[in-house]
């Protein structure tokens, strides 16, 4: 199974083995996977396009069957050493209604956890 390339699971731009994934879930208190268990469409009061559920990193060389998943604490590391992203523009995010946006790299910090939450109540605004 080590061998084995899933081409979906890596990002093109990678420079990683196409064995490894770019693609991690958020995961944590108030995230769509906390405690392991994804909350029903019902439940995400943010609303599913102010939701984020996963990023797209570059350089965590992980494979991917590797059960590996990052923290928001994770996130803001990965953004602020420069690692999450090799686009100056900023970083891949899957959003709960199934987007793909492009965060700021110098997204405002408490604008990226009410990002990270399905049901905090916080507005947020994107540009």
């Amino acid at each position: 199974m080590q061998s084995i390339d899933i081409p979906v699971y890596h990002s093109p731009s990678s420079p990683e083995p196409t064995t490894n994934t770019s693609y991690f879930f958020i995961t944590g208190p108030g995230t769509m996977f906390e405690g392991g268990r994804a909350p029903r469409m019902r439940d995400i009061h943010d609303g599913t396009s102010n939701t984020m559920v996963a990023v797209e990193v570059q350089g965590l060389d992980t494979h991917w069957a590797e059960p590996r998943d990052i923290t928001y604490d994770e996130l803001v590391q990965l953004i602020d050493s420069g690692q999450i992203s090799t686009d100056p523009k900023g970083f891949n995010a899957l959003m709960a209604d199934g987007d793909v946006r492009v965060i700021p790299l110098d997204i405002d910090r408490s604008t990226l956890k009410a990002l990270t939450t399905h049901a905090g109540g916080e507005l947020v605004s994107l540009p």
